[in-house]
């Protein structure tokens, strides 16, 4: 057992301390945002300055990093201390600050997140923890079971080596004070989850808003087990029962998992877009591999039947688009003797009774598909609920399949209460963040039919720009006022290929787009695919898809859909 006392930046002679903005300007802890406890600056943030009208309010989180010899599950407490404002001296309560007060966050009252509130996540961003710091002044102790292993991290293609364990702690007047480590009990259980974007750890944004970031409800199922057993979460964006195995994620859960383990299985949202993977065959077989390959092992399965999609026909009845694939799920369990959570079922039940709009807020910004943290949170408690239901009486093949499948109904917790959805969430016109993803109008209808390469990709964005603080209106705001009558801004668009960047360096590199913006224009940086369109440099073309999503959306950012220039980046 090793105490840290977490009073420095991390270093790898330490071995641990706080990853903060010095260790990232230093590069000392490289690497995409799942290796730094799954949080990452907002392009624009820059510690210690003022924060500007129109940037995304949230909290800055304090991450914590400490290097491990090798792979498995360890068990950590972690103390949370409370920041104290000038009057810190008096031992007063009410010597909390005053989160919509504070210029370095931006007024947060719209998150949901109260000036007591913390949120620990810990390995690649998985809930671990909620709750409020208490009024006395004394500080707060988080036990938990983190698992560290490999893993592939969002959009990349290959294995990232992981040693050290991440911890962040989100909460205006809450700083991690010390944190001890050591390795978990021999029998600790892990439960391995493979899945896809409803399912995975999503990277955030700081400074952090819940409503503000994609999440799956893997990422949550922690908050609603005991913190005697581990949840890896290898699950990813895009990936079907097939690219799950052929693109490397699969790998690192054979090397770690070990007899007594889980593997919790929820597949179906791409799959349906692949012919090849239709809900008889290739999906059926896919999964039924994965179960054998389990079971081999020693190893548990358990599969998961899809996350229901927020899908309605004109009439107003619910389009269940998921159906054939929540059904062979049922029926390939059925048949191998494996337990089903039908979180399609529960899901959709939920969407039923509230309808469309009241639960359009569940999910993140523009989105009928995936969710922010708050309702992954509230799904994460739906998987955990049929776990316990379908688990704690749970018949298996023998005895000792009997004992270990009824044991993980053992570890359902009550979570921590309800997270209601926060004000910002059901502001549902509101920009996603600073970056405001656009998706082709085809896969917007979220038909079975063939995928096309090509057809999604993460790098395909839409940054909208608006000028700051020039007296003529704040970013995202209707229209510029003009005479007492609203004006649509006109719109300038730069277009390049690639991963979303830093507008920053590239307004300062391109004079023009500085003086649009000064002028009271809106710019959009455009991020499209090579193969979507071939451009004449001469006379740079928008992408059709984009194109569309400007004119779309052109009312919410009070633009003019109709560029007045177009440019290429590079």
């Amino acid at each position: 057992m090793t105490t840290y006392e977490l009073n420095g930046d991390y270093t790898p002679e330490r071995g641990f301390g706080l990853i903060t903005d010095a260790t990232r300007a230093a590069n000392v802890t490289p690497g995409p945002a799942q290796l730094n406890a799954g949080f990452e600056p907002q392009p624009w943030y820059r510690a210690g300055e003022p924060f500007r009208a129109g940037q995304s309010s949230g909290v800055i989180p304090s991450l914590v990093r400490v290097d491990v010899p090798m792979h498995g599950d360890y068990a950590v407490t972690l103390t949370i201390a409370q920041n104290r404002g000038d009057r810190a001296a008096s031992g007063a309560a009410a010597d909390i600050v005053d989160p919509a007060a504070d210029a370095r966050y931006g007024d947060i009252s719209d998150t949901g997140l109260a000036d007591r509130d913390v949120l620990v996540f810990a390995g690649p961003r998985q809930l671990v923890f909620k709750g409020e710091l208490p009024v006395n002044g004394d500080p707060i102790v988080v036990e938990t079971t983190v698992n560290v292993s490999d893993f592939v991290p969002r959009s990349a293609t290959e294995l990232a080596r992981v040693n050290h364990l991440m911890l962040a702690v989100v909460g205006v007047n809450a700083r991690p004070a010390r944190v001890t480590v050591e390795p978990a009990p021999t029998l600790t259980p892990t439960v391995w989850i493979a899945g896809d974007s409803t399912v995975t750890n999503e990277p955030a944004q700081y400074p952090y808003a819940p409503s503000d970031t994609y999440c799956g409800w893997g990422a949550c199922l922690p908050a609603w087990l005991d913190g005697s057993i581990a949840v890896s979460n290898h699950a990813r964006s895009g990936l079907t029962s097939v690219t799950f195995r052929s693109e490397g994620h699969y790998a690192p859960v054979q090397s770690d998992w070990r007899p007594g383990d889980y593997l919790l299985i929820q597949f179906g949202h791409n799959d349906q877009k692949r012919p090849e993977l239709d809900a008889r065959g290739g999906y059926w077989r896919e999964l039924d591999r994965y179960i054998s390959e389990a079971r081999e092992a020693g190893v548990y399965p358990i599969l998961v039947t899809s996350l229901a999609r927020n899908t309605w026909n004109a009439d107003g009845s619910y389009n269940d688009l998921l159906h054939d694939w929540a059904s062979a799920v049922i029926d390939l369990g059925r048949e191998r003797q494996v337990p089903v959570l039908d979180l399609h079922a529960r899901s959709m039940a939920l969407l039923k009774d509230l309808g469309d709009e009241s639960a359009r807020p569940m999910f993140h910004a523009g989105d009928r598909t995936h969710m922010h943290d708050v309702g992954a949170y509230r799904m994460a408690g739906m998987v955990a609920r049929e776990i316990a239901r379908v688990l704690a009486h749970w018949e298996g093949r023998n005895a000792a399949e009997t004992q270990t499948y009824r044991a993980l109904a053992g570890h359902v917790t009550a979570g921590f209460g309800d997270w209601p959805l926060p004000p910002r969430a059901h502001d549902l016109d509101r920009p996603q963040l600073v970056v405001d993803q656009y998706l082709n109008p085809l896969y917007l209808k979220y038909t079975a039919e063939p995928y096309i390469t090509g057809d999604i990709s993460p790098f395909r964005k839409a940054m909208m720009l608006t000028p700051v603080g020039d007296g003529t209106g704040e970013p995202g705001s209707a229209a510029v006022e003009c005479a007492g009558k609203s004006v649509a801004r006109p719109l300038d668009v730069l277009l390049y290929v690639g991963r979303a960047i830093d507008p920053e360096p590239v307004v300062k590199a391109h004079p023009e787009l500085a003086g649009a913006l000064a002028a009271g224009h809106a710019v959009a940086l455009i991020a499209y695919l090579a193969e979507e369109i071939e451009q004449d440099p001469s006379a740079p073309a928008i992408p059709p898809a984009a194109l569309d999503y400007l004119r779309a959306n052109a009312a919410r950012f009070g633009i003019n859909p109709i560029p007045l220039s177009v440019g290429l980046l590079g």
